[in-house]
């Protein structure tokens, strides 16, 4: 018993060292680091923030700097404009660290309590965090991952969250309402199935109840914001999205919009069939990474919405064959990305092909998987 207590004391404190030292560190790189911030969280978030507290619109942002736009819902403002109240540099480097978290968070939560080795461990999160995805998405300040994180914890806790819980999550979410455009209509559909009518309603009605009060602060603070966000929307830049529709624009012409549309409804379709299919939840993560080919408007930082399915992927597999086809894929694919990075390649519409490799690859391999268990 008194060794037992022995090496528990001495568990807790190595715990509570590393806790120490980790936490010391971030305080350290929160107040001293001088990395760059990133264009989209001063634009969407640092800048709107500072306005808010001024009680400006946070939208008109052009008071501030020329040449730029705020697009971003204003759920995220209604939650993190405290950053408004610190300077640029250290705003930035708060949030790179909050990035950092959550997407450590995102694969602690897909590994779960599986028994795996730490080399396998290892690999995985070099996946994950040398992908160009999380690179451009960590130097523009982006809030993808934290809107990944959100449907994770959703998918992972599904029964266990109350649904007000599930709804501010969701609404938060919303914040790039094109990452989860499929997303919240199929996990709607899927506590519809599993949990009836009442639940699925009730869910949907604290999904608003969260839009609305996270953008409370916004709309209390000035009346203006929706005219400002929706002139930003009207005049933001026409970009080249990574997109097969943007490929083919050339032979669509003006049926462009229209295929674009229906692409997305086939994409809600076969999530919804999916889950007729199925009661598993983890199909929720497929939906999840669909969305980076379905969506009308991705970017390839966006795809970081695919990793959830990579992690459980990379975690699940058991024979070795499988392994290396997984493994090896997604080398491939991420050196490949890379590769185009390091050439130059900064049109983002050179990466279309990167969530359809991904998805093909992942695809591939469970199904061979599923199809050994049945032999």
């Amino acid at each position: 018993m008194q060794v037992n207590q022995h090496e528990r004391s001495h568990a807790y404190f190595i715990y509570f060292t590393l806790l120490f030292f980790i936490l010391g560190c971030s305080f350290l790189w929160v107040l001293y680091s001088n990395y760059p911030p990133g264009w989209d969280f001063r634009n969407n978030i640092y800048l709107p923030s500072y306005l808010m507290l001024q009680r400006q619109s946070p939208y008109n942002i052009h008071v501030l700097v020329d040449n730029s736009n705020a697009v971003w819902l204003p759920m995220i403002l209604g939650i993190f404009f405290p950053l408004g109240y610190l300077d640029l540099q250290n705003a930035s480097n708060l949030w790179m660290l909050f990035n950092l978290l959550a997407l450590f968070a995102l694969i602690m939560i897909v590994y779960g309590k599986r028994k795996t080795s730490l080399l396998r461990f290892i690999i995985v999160v070099l996946f994950i965090f040398l992908t160009p995805s999380t690179l451009s998405h960590l130097n523009l300040g982006q809030v993808s991952i934290l809107v990944c994180l959100s449907s994770v914890i959703v998918i992972w806790f599904d029964e266990k969250l109350p649904l007000w819980v599930s709804g501010f999550l969701l609404s938060f979410a919303l914040t790039k309402p094109q990452l989860v455009v499929i997303f919240i209509p199929a996990y709607l559909f899927y506590v519809l199935r599993s949990r009836g009518w009442r639940s699925s309603l009730k869910l949907g009605c604290w999904i608003l109840v969260g839009l609305l009060i996270f953008s409370l602060p916004v709309m209390l603070t000035n009346t203006n914001w929706f005219f400002d966000f929706v002139t930003n929307l009207k005049t933001n830049p026409v970009w080249e999205h990574p997109s097969i529709f943007i490929v083919l624009s050339s032979s669509l012409n003006e049926f462009m919009q229209l295929m674009r549309y229906s692409f997305l409804a086939f994409g809600l379709i076969l999530s919804l069939y999916w889950l007729t299919q199925s009661r598993n939840k983890k199909v929720l993560l497929w939906i999840l990474a669909l969305t980076t080919v379905f969506s009308p408007y991705i970017w390839s930082w966006d795809f970081v919405i695919l990793y959830p399915l990579m992690i459980y992927s990379m975690f699940q597999m058991k024979r070795a064959f499988e392994d290396a086809l997984l493994f090896g894929g997604y080398f491939i694919i991420i050196i490949s990305f890379i590769s185009l990075k390091l050439a130059g390649q900064i049109n983002d519409v050179h990466f279309w092909w990167v969530p359809w490799s991904l998805l093909s690859v992942t695809f591939f391999i469970q199904w061979l998987s599923e199809n050994k268990k049945n032999v």
